[in-house]
């Protein structure tokens, strides 16, 4: 597995996490579109902190193209954005 299919796999695993917590007869109604938001943004600088940790990078996907960010501020695009 390279790097971009792990974290890919990672962010299905969290928002599997968060799916099936809110399937639950009364926890489906507690959990709101800014509590999610919140938690994907929390979710983001975790993975900040973890890569810092152990001196690799992030790969998150924008308008530019695939992103890999790394801890020292250097960011490389591959891609236009416009393939998916």
């Amino acid at each position: 597995m390279d790097d971009l299919q792990i974290f890919f796999s990672f962010l299905y695993y969290k928002i599997k996490i968060i799916n099936n917590y809110g399937r639950g007869k009364s926890m489906k109604k507690h959990i709101s579109r800014e509590s999610l938001q919140k938690y994907i943004s929390m979710t983001g600088e975790r993975a900040r902190i973890d890569a810092k940790i152990h001196n690799t990078y992030i790969v998150y996907k924008n308008e530019k193209g695939i992103v890999k960010e790394y801890p020292n501020g250097k960011v490389e695009i591959e891609g236009d954005g416009e393939n998916e």
